[in-house]
């Protein structure tokens, strides 16, 4: 199984090759938020 994120452009998950639903926005802010913080805590404040 290969999984891609892409965080350029419109956010998207690809499961080998298949793009997969993510859900609203705040969903989405935070899997970017962790993304891009790869191997660090994350704090959210919401």
């Amino acid at each position: 199984m290969s999984v891609e994120f892409r965080i350029l452009g419109p956010i998207e998950v690809c499961v080998n090759g298949r793009p997969i639903r993510l859900g609203g926005p705040r969903p989405r802010a935070i899997l970017v938020a962790l993304l891009l913080h790869a191997n660090r805590l994350v704090a959210l404040i919401g």
